[in-house]
């Protein structure tokens, strides 16, 4: 796998979490790439690599270690796209007002 360029020093990396934890940030993520891929931040083909693991937060029985390879997949997907991507793209039209109540 490839390396996901996160910075694992102080945080808690999937490798660490519990399944529950793990299925609960598989989650979040699934939902954040499906907006993402909406808005046109994140091209569909991004998420191949991902859905090749072939685990979905849905698959409950699948082990641990297939989450835990699933979310890092998902994460670097999304990472890689992510930070190339302008703030509004992230925010998207809905939220720009409470981020600029924000500044």
């Amino acid at each position: 796998m490839k390396s996901t360029g996160l910075k694992t020093d102080s945080a808690v990396t999937p490798l660490q979490m519990k399944k529950n934890e793990l299925l609960h940030v598989h989650s979040l993520l699934l939902a954040l790439a499906r907006r993402f891929t909406e808005r046109g931040v994140v091209p569909d083909e991004a998420l191949d690599s991902y859905r090749e693991t072939g685990v979905t937060p849905m698959s409950l029985r699948a082990p641990r270690d297939d989450h835990a390879d699933a979310v890092l997949e998902l994460a670097t997907a999304l990472g890689d796209h992510v930070e190339r991507a302008e703030p509004e793209e992230l925010l998207g039209e809905e939220l720009q007002p409470v981020a600029a109540e924000s500044e």
